[in-house]
């Protein structure tokens, strides 16, 4: 099935007040960052999709989840999605909450890529990230090229726990075939 329609909105947004405190005054000064992305249908263009991926993981103790992006993962209404290049990768290390069966903890820290076949958002594409909990972890490719994916070579995503239960978040727009 194709999807009939498509809409994401990405914001990144930082708020920042600074201050000191004297004699006579207290100065402050405050800045404001913010980037709104915005998608919809379509393919091959700067701002379109024409698929998404998002799913919420409880990862076991020394687990690692090896997200395909051309074979395994599942679109909402349950079909398999194949990207062929991605515009946006998302990742919340979500264990500092409690969720399901997963007792909220701080100490987690998930490793992000490291497979041999990752997408090529790292370089090397062996390369890793850490996340501790409450970490966010955003990567946007907005042009006609995005990030390309290739099938056995260049397809994963892996998100790897090292010593306790850790939860999180990953959202991936792109496009398919």
């Amino acid at each position: 099935m194709v999807l009939t329609s498509l809409q994401a909105r990405l914001t990144a947004q930082m708020d920042l007040t600074v201050g000191k405190t004297g004699d006579f005054s207290s100065p402050k000064a405050a800045a404001g960052i913010n980037r709104v992305l915005n998608f919809a249908l379509g393919a091959g263009a700067i701002n379109a999709s024409n698929e998404i991926w998002y799913s919420r993981e409880i990862l076991a103790i020394s687990g690692t989840n090896d997200h395909l992006m051309d074979a395994t993962v599942l679109n909402p209404f349950g079909e398999t999605v194949n990207f062929d290049l991605i515009r946006a990768i998302l990742i919340i290390n979500q264990s500092d909450i409690a969720w399901s069966t997963h007792v909220a903890n701080t100490t987690s820290v998930l490793t992000i890529g490291g497979d041999v076949d990752s997408v090529p958002f790292l370089s090397p594409v062996t390369a890793t990230l850490d996340l501790h909990a409450g970490d966010i972890f955003l990567l946007t490719r907005n042009t006609a090229a995005g990030i390309n994916v290739t099938g056995g070579t260049g397809d994963v995503i892996q998100v790897a726990n090292s010593a306790i239960e850790s939860l999180y978040d990953i959202v991936v727009i792109g496009d398919k075939v």
